[in-house]
């Protein structure tokens, strides 16, 4: 079970990524941010996709260009999930289709949430309305406060 946001605040320009996990090292292989855009690779991880699309978030790619060149080139992409903001609240989002139910994205104004192994929908529309809800809080504990409504909407699945 994966559940992810990635955002920019819209009064600081900020880009952010947070998740929660039951696999161990969510921290090091699906968030990645930079000055350019976020992004979040996850289901069956593959690192590499993150960081090529920071790299052409960063050389001033659209997200949806970068998101798709990635995933063009990637032969295990109905496995996976990315998530990607860029510049101008640019959005992408994907979400292959051989990953463990329940999963799904949704793309909102400044952020893009997306998870698999979930009970249901309810979690990624709990996050989404969250984050929407709490813009006068500050950035990183909105973030941290949207996924925590992901968890509290029902989260796990338990027999997986």
């Amino acid at each position: 079970m994966t559940f992810s946001i990635v955002a920019r605040d819209d009064r600081t320009g900020a880009f952010g990524a947070c998740g929660y996990t039951d696999i161990a090292s969510y921290g090091a292989i699906v968030p990645h941010v930079s000055l350019r855009g976020a992004a979040a690779t996850q289901a069956y991880v593959n690192v590499d996709n993150g960081l090529e699309v920071m790299q052409l978030l960063d050389a001033g790619q659209l997200a949806r260009e970068a998101g798709e060149a990635v995933l063009t080139g990637d032969g295990g992409r109905d496995m996976r999930q990315m998530l990607v903001i860029g510049d101008g609240n640019q959005h992408f989002a994907w979400t292959g289709d051989q990953c463990i139910p329940w999963h799904g994205h949704l793309l909102g104004h400044d952020h893009v949430v997306g998870a698999n192994c979930i009970k249901s929908a309810a979690v990624i529309n709990a996050i989404s309305e969250s984050f929407s809800a709490s813009g006068e809080v500050e950035f990183t504990l909105r973030l941290i406060q949207a996924i925590q409504a992901g968890e509290h909407a029902g989260g796990h699945v338990d027999n997986v």
